[in-house]
């Protein structure tokens, strides 16, 4: 295909925060959304695993004329980024927590994250690099049941959600970092039932999108989605009505 297009892959719909980033900088990039729901959540498996499923996607996708791959899951980039830069040779951008934004004029930082990320040795370096005290916070299944209470239409799974939140933010801090892009769709209520300022990396990995491409304007912007769910060329109708939704709210 000779129109450019940019691959944004995450392991559900957590990734769909970042691509409305996107769009909101880009808005005439063509995007491709990937939602590897079929073997979701990443946080619960392993580096070696998460890494290959990240490769086989990409692979899927090699028809394609790509101007650019975004990683919108941070527990992949966390353990995949420096092998994916090394095997392709096109702009990998990977998202990360923004702790360089949240330690500005904070001290204590609370970072929400999932088991595989706060294990891994990125995450744990990129901590080391600031002064701030850092509260790290590992759940779960909260990604999972923001999936299922979205994707799924499951008012129990929002329930449950909200209840493994509410059990990590007792702890003091004075400010919160989403280490997972599913936990941006809670992050007002997250602010609401804090007080605190809550951040995310969804609008840094935007503007440093927006610096690394050359191909950015289609005069007709194409805007894809599919996931591991759905079989060949068929798109996953769900995610672009999760989509349009979370727009229609901000």
């Amino acid at each position: 295909m000779s129109e450019k297009f940019c691959l944004i892959i995450d392991s559900g719909i957590g990734g769909l925060t970042t691509l409305y980033s996107i769009r909101e900088v880009l808005p005439t990039l063509n995007c491709i959304y990937y939602a590897d729901k079929a073997f979701m959540p990443y946080g619960s498996k392993s580096a070696s695993m998460v890494e290959g499923r990240i490769i086989s996607i990409i692979e899927k996708f090699s028809a394609y004329s790509l101007c650019a791959i975004v990683i919108a899951c941070n527990t992949a980039s966390a353990v995949s980024k420096t092998a994916l830069r090394s095997h392709y040779d096109i702009p990998i951008i990977c998202i990360e927590p923004a702790i360089a934004l949240a330690t500005t004029t904070n001290k204590k930082v609370m970072v929400l994250a999932t088991p595989l990320t706060s294990r891994s040795s990125m995450f744990r370096e990129l901590l080391a690099g600031y002064t701030s005290e850092f509260v790290v916070e590992s759940l779960k299944d909260l990604a999972t049941h923001i999936e299922k209470w979205l994707y799924d239409n499951s008012i129990a799974d929002y329930g449950y959600a909200l209840h493994i939140l509410d059990s990590a933010l007792k702890k003091n801090c004075d400010a919160i970092v989403l280490g997972c892009t599913h936990y941006v769709f809670l992050k007002d209520e997250i602010r609401k039932r804090t007080g605190k300022d809550v951040f995310d990396g969804n609008s840094g990995l935007a503007r440093q999108l927006a610096r690394t491409i050359t191909t950015t304007t289609s005069c007709d912007p194409k805007l894809l989605f599919y996931s591991s769910v759905k079989e060949g060329e068929v798109e996953d109708l769900k995610l672009r009505q999760i989509y349009f939704a979370q727009k229609k709210r901000q």
